[in-house]
């Protein structure tokens, strides 16, 4: 089965050429690469268009990561689909661990990642990785994620295209939370998905990524539209357990006190359609996950849901990251 990798990018030029060098260097290599520049104003055309080769440059007036890999999606061939991120990189074994798995059945094969930061050749990560195990299985994935008990990025993850096919493309409306959304769809549609724990994707984390003030209303709004959509998605189902729906109506309560600063009348209609019976239970609800996640802290470092399996980076992982030519502390 053939591979076309899909990278969004916007303003990228100092990073991207990294990226694409871990994925035209894949053991399995890709059959094509499509790189769609989002309205970039940088030099990341030009780095794009250097590498030749599998890799075509795309342009497109600035929509969005959404907008962009439904537009690399559309051009792709590949009867296997990554959709990669502009700055990080994933490790050479990649694309020959997960297309193997999906070639025996399954249609969504999802991974290992760890945060980290660069200094030259030195990284300085979490202290430990996520998804190092598979969730947990006795709930259903795409309910755990409905619930907000689940999520991952896309960059460790390979897709069938049918399966995407069937999901249908990103939203263009959610920002950036289009990948959450998208993340329900494809495993509520998926017929199999295998937790590949061989490779690791490099997750770079940038400055601008920690929370600020400035960008406050925007993350809360979208947020709350997020959650109303997925209220939507919900509404369409039976077979939700009422674990699943009491988890998801905690989200929303929350979303609607978040919200609440910026736009009032969508904070109203979440209350509303949360309940009371969720917010009467929420604070016990909410102390549950503090109690858990500060027991996750002690354990691993990190607070990160515990779906997300955090553990230490394994021997392979180790080798394959000084495989890219980085040095774990």
């Amino acid at each position: 089965m053939k591979i076309s990798t899909v990278i969004p990018a916007y303003n990228r030029a100092d990073l991207i050429g990294e990226t694409l060098r871990t994925i035209v260097s894949q053991t399995r290599p890709p059959m094509e690469v499509i790189v769609v520049d989002d309205g970039s104003t940088d030099g990341t055309a030009e780095v794009v268009e250097s590498f030749g080769g599998p890799v075509r440059l795309v342009r497109q007036a600035n929509a969005g990561a959404g907008a962009a890999r439904n537009a690399g999606f559309a051009l792709a061939r590949g009867e296997l689909i990554h959709f990669m991120d502009s700055d990080d990189l994933s490790s050479l074994n990649t694309y020959n661990v997960q297309a193997r798995a999906l070639e025996h059945g399954a249609e969504m094969a999802y991974g290992p990642w760890l945060r980290t930061r660069f200094d030259g050749q030195a990284l300085m990560p979490d202290p430990a990785a996520l998804q190092q195990s598979p969730v947990r299985a006795d709930t259903p994935i795409d309910q755990l994620v409905l619930s907000g008990r689940w999520v991952t990025v896309f960059q460790p993850c390979l897709f069938r295209r049918e399966l995407i096919e069937r999901a249908g493309p990103y939203r263009v409306d959610l920002k950036p939370s289009e990948d959450t959304e998208m993340l329900y769809r494809l495993t509520r549609s998926a017929r199999g998905i295998v937790h590949t724990p061989e490779s690791v994707v490099l997750y770079r984390v940038h400055p601008e990524h920690q929370i600020s003030m400035t960008n406050a209303p925007k993350r809360m709004l979208d947020q709350a539209r997020l959650w109303s959509v997925f209220q939507q998605h919900l509404a369409e189902r039976s077979d939700v357990s009422w674990l699943t729906r009491l988890r998801f109506s905690q989200r929303l309560i929350q979303a609607s006190r978040d919200v609440r600063p910026y736009e009032a009348a969508l904070s109203r209609d979440l209350a509303q359609q949360a309940g009371g019976f969720a917010r009467a239970v929420k604070p016990v609800l909410d102390l549950t996950d503090r109690v858990a996640a500060r027991y996750r802290l002690m354990t691993t470092g990190l607070r990160d849901l515990a779906d997300l399996r955090a553990g230490p980076v394994s021997a392979v992982q180790r080798e394959e990251i000084t495989r890219l030519g980085y040095n774990l502390p």
